[in-house]
């Protein structure tokens, strides 16, 4: 094989796997943050960090949508940013196209796969806690990426719909755990059952100061929704209070 069909065959290869290029550039402004809408070989990524954002300090949220919907529609029409901000929390959050079915596969392996594509497109990312967050459907790319050890807290929003094995030996394991449940709410129940430190709130609070002391220490805080399956997120008003209960840094 000659140089040139090998130089050739290397830049298909770089060509085919390369992230994202000059993500700096393509910054917009959305909510006083700034915005990248990342196209990679596993579907769009978008990208937000809030006003005030600070590195050093600040953690990584990667939230993921339900079914019958894609990454795109779910960032415009949930107003994901605006929910993001109104969490304040110092975090880098990452929204990846997600499986919108039982017949779309996961697209992303891993979090750090996530991680690497950010990077690779020049953004900095923060080596602070992870934080997963997951609507409906998306407890199957959530139950994926427990393996990583640096996932602090997992965020079901009406999301045990299966893999229940999965997220349970999370728990066993020490890690903490949120369940905010709705059409959900007999499965959970029945998952929760004899797992210790559970604490149960029959609402979700619609500010974060009124959960006590004991919901917001709780290793798993269960939520009843008053609100419904879609309306968790359309709605805007539980993924910026539960947010707060994650290991990061309030801005």
């Amino acid at each position: 094989m000659t140089l040139r069909l090998l130089l050739l065959l290397f830049a298909t290869l770089v060509t085919a796997t390369a992230a994202p290029a000059a993500a700096k550039d393509k910054a917009e402004t959305v909510e006083g943050g700034k915005h990248w809408r990342l196209d990679t070989r596993r579907g769009p990524l978008h990208v937000w960090v809030p006003p005030g954002y600070d590195r050093a300090t600040a953690g990584i949220v990667v939230h993921v949508h339900g079914y019958n919907t894609d990454v795109d529609d779910a960032w415009t029409r949930q107003r994901l940013a605006r929910q993001f901000r109104q969490s304040g929390q110092n975090a880098m959050f990452l929204v990846p196209q997600s499986p919108k079915g039982n017949d779309d596969p996961v697209r992303w392996p891993s979090v750090e796969a996530l991680v690497s594509t950010v990077r690779g497109a020049g953004l900095r990312v923060p080596r602070g806690a992870e934080v997963l967050v997951g609507h409906s459907g998306a407890f199957r790319s959530l139950a994926a990426w427990l393996g990583d050890r640096r996932v602090r807290q997992v965020i079901l929003l009406d999301a045990l719909y299966g893999l229940d094995d999965v997220f349970r030996d999370y728990v066993e394991r020490g890690g903490r755990l949120v369940l905010v449940s709705q059409g959900t709410l007999a499965r959970a129940e029945k998952f929760l059952h004899g797992v210790r430190g559970v604490v149960m709130r029959h609402r979700v609070p619609l500010r974060f100061a009124e959960l006590t002391k004991k919901e917001r220490r709780a290793r798993v805080l269960h939520l009843v929704s008053q609100y419904g399956h879609a309306a968790i997120m359309d709605e805007g008003k539980v993924l910026p209070v539960v947010l707060r209960l994650a290991p990061l840094r309030p801005l």
